[in-house]
């Protein structure tokens, strides 16, 4: 709900949200579906601010995050790794 607006100018704030509600708001901007590797992955906890940035920026930084990797095939996008 906070992020109602950040569909609209691109800037999203997370504060210890649950992976899964952060890839739902992103999926919804970048029309995009996230698959989960591993069903424990959507549990992890994210704060990070993602302001105007494109969706490998982002994908980057949730790597960096939550050491996963992302992988990126037509609208979909493969999260994997052992994560949180």
């Amino acid at each position: 709900a906070d992020n109602i607006m950040s569909w609209r100018n691109g800037e999203f704030k997370f504060e210890n949200a649950p992976l899964k509600e952060v890839l739902d708001d992103l999926g919804t901007y970048y029309k995009v579906e996230f698959k989960l590797s591993k069903e424990n992955l959507q549990h992890c906890r994210v704060s990070a601010s993602f302001d105007n940035k494109s969706l490998s920026e982002v994908l980057s930084l949730i790597e960096t995050i939550l050491d996963v990797n992302t992988k990126v095939k037509g609208s979909t996008v493969k999260i994997s790794g052992k994560g949180c």
